[in-house]
């Protein structure tokens, strides 16, 4: 996905706190993305990303499942890292329960 795909598929996504949005379009798109997302998907109160992580000299070391999620508490994130995208697309499908996520919520 390019820059501006994640940034279509963020504008659709009303609920999404702002600074949320904007972390995640830091993170999967600019000129040196930590991970180059592949695909997108909305689930309750979290964005799931199935990315390549990047070097800057733009070589692919694996790729990896994060998790944008967001309660009543704050924002947050998870990452996992696979060799394989088998391994990570079956992992990308497992609950997942906000609630039970402990937040970094930084300012």
């Amino acid at each position: 996905m390019t820059h501006v795909q994640v940034a279509k598929f963020l504008a659709a996504q009303d609920d999404v706190p702002r600074a949320l949005c904007a972390a995640i379009l830091r993170m999967h798109g600019g000129r040196w993305p930590l991970w180059r997302a592949l695909t997108l998907t909305r689930g309750v109160s979290q964005i799931v990303a199935l990315g390549l992580e990047q070097r800057r000299d733009g070589d692919a070391r694996s790729i990896a499942v994060v998790r944008w999620f967001w309660n009543d508490r704050g924002v947050g994130l998870t990452w996992r890292n696979f060799a394989k995208p088998e391994a990570a697309r079956a992992y990308q499908e497992r609950a997942f329960s906000v609630d039970r996520a402990h937040l970094d919520v930084r300012a």
